[in-house]
């Protein structure tokens, strides 16, 4: 996916032709998830105008050496129905502007080399049917984000408060004052988990 002359496009690896183009981000890079399963950015600035969707996937792909995503509110939501149906998704090599990355009722998810500025929730785990499991956080840059990451309650009938083996490595908080690194919200278990570096 690649910006020219205010239109953004998606050009397909395989047959070399422009399958989706926009003046939207979010209408392109959705349309390209759902047509595949891996999308890289390149390097360049975007602005989203609704959320990026990655919903039901295994395997999934979205990565940039240094695209940025001006988010306006909006931001990307990894969800699983349940986390069988949501597995080994990624997102990496973004830098994620006034947005909000979600991951919800997913396993094994990576989140790796990205840049959060500005967010009111950078990354935040959610479980409303099942659970969210063995997610990666990996070298990490949250610049003046109110909550940086955030283990949210569990709520729905079939919801659990699991976010076990959990590993969070190499990140870096760069905080505002009155502002949360790390919130573990009441009802969660962060349990069998990992935080260092």
């Amino acid at each position: 996916i690649y910006n020219e002359d205010g239109v953004v496009k998606a050009k397909n690896q395989h047959s070399g032709l422009v399958d989706f183009a926009s003046a939207t981000a979010s209408d392109v890079i959705n349309q390209a998830i759902a047509a595949g399963n891996y999308v890289y950015l390149k390097a360049g600035a975007y602005s989203l105008t609704s959320n990026i969707q990655i919903l039901n996937e295994q395997n999934a792909r979205i990565v940039s050496d240094g695209a940025n995503l001006t988010a306006h509110g909006f931001g990307i939501i990894i969800k699983g129905s349940n986390y069988t149906r949501s597995q080994e998704n990624e997102v990496s090599g973004l830098t994620l502007i006034n947005g909000t990355l979600r991951i919800e009722n997913s396993f094994a998810t990576t989140i790796s080399d990205m840049t959060f500025e500005n967010c009111t929730t950078a990354l935040e785990l959610v479980n409303t049917d099942t659970w969210t499991e063995a997610t990666k956080i990996d070298n990490i840059h949250f610049v003046n984000c109110t909550e940086s990451i955030s283990f949210r309650t569990p709520s729905g009938v079939n919801a659990n408060g699991s976010y076990a083996s959990t590993e969070i490595s190499r990140c870096f908080c760069n905080q505002q004052d009155n502002s949360v690194g790390i919130s573990v919200e009441k009802g969660t278990e962060f349990s069998d988990s990992q935080l260092f570096n």
